[in-house]
């Protein structure tokens, strides 16, 4: 998409840190010692690839408000802490030591989703805002799955396992074809 190569980098460089995860996250499986030091740095790696989802929405999708653009931190926020309680006392999920990045991570998550939502409710249901919506929500659901794989007992199955990645690459696919369609 000729002229928009900021936005398209940004995304790249996203989609670049979430490779980098993937990276972190299977070493864990191969250094089992490590398997800590590897699990965090996947979830940071992960990190940053959200904030630079979230740095082009906020660049490209022009028509904030003060309102627009603080209300998907205070919504992120709230998720982030409910998600971390409901998954600990209704799903049974034992974050352990974990406890404050898995917060911090899905508040980076939420805030890809909560963002683009409000990009696409601001510019009419742009294709872009809604693929990055998508994608966001994608990402959230195949997060879901892999906080069950990772933190559950029993959780960690081949059905978990092909939903997990299935989400997770439509997640990506979705969001890198918003860059065909930024304006």
């Amino acid at each position: 998409n000729p002229g928009h190569g900021v936005y398209a980098v940004l995304i790249v460089f996203g989609l670049a840190l979430g490779l980098s995860g993937d990276i972190w996250l299977d070493l864990k499986w191969i250094y089992e010692k490590d398997m800590e030091k590897f699990l965090n740095a996947g979830f940071i790696a992960f990190m940053i690839g959200h904030v630079f989802y979230i740095g082009a929405i906020y660049k490209f999708a022009g028509n904030w408000s003060v309102l627009t653009a603080v209300l998907p931190v205070i919504v992120s926020v709230v998720v982030a802490i409910g998600n971390v309680i409901v998954s600990e006392k209704l799903l049974k999920l034992k974050f352990g030591k974990f406890r404050t990045i898995v917060g911090v991570y899905t508040f980076f998550l939420f805030m890809t989703f909560a963002v683009s939502a409000v990009a696409m409710l601001n510019n009419s249901f742009a294709k872009q805002w809604i693929l990055m919506s998508a994608g966001g929500l994608l990402f959230a659901f195949s997060d879901a799955v892999l906080s069950n794989m990772y933190f559950k007992e029993g959780g960690n199955t081949k059905p978990n396992v092909v939903i997990n990645h299935t989400l997770y690459y439509a997640a990506q696919f979705v969001i890198a074809s918003s860059v065909l369609f930024i304006k």
